[in-house]
């Protein structure tokens, strides 16, 4: 998947499908890209694993120094926009 082509709303959705992977929980009704993380159950670790998932899909590579700072699906998009292709 591009990330040149997602809005908002699209990688919301891809989110919210990379978090019901890695957790096994749906995303709670009314979470925006600008909603803590922590609203999802999503902690240091699982952030990572989510991150992974992410990578995948979008055949990029997320700088780890960038990790410890995304607290927001938001920062997560950021991330993924600015990551090297693989």
């Amino acid at each position: 998947m591009e990330t040149t082509t997602l809005d908002d709303e699209k990688f919301c959705r891809v989110l919210s499908e990379a978090v019901h992977e890695v957790t096994g929980e749906s995303v709670p009704e009314g979470f925006t890209l600008d909603s803590p993380l922590g609203d999802l159950g999503v902690d240091s670790l699982t952030r990572m694993e989510v991150v992974t998932v992410l990578e995948d899909r979008f055949c990029v590579r997320v700088d780890s120094e960038l990790l410890p700072k995304v607290s927001t699906g938001r920062h997560l998009f950021d991330a993924i926009r600015t990551a090297d292709r693989i």
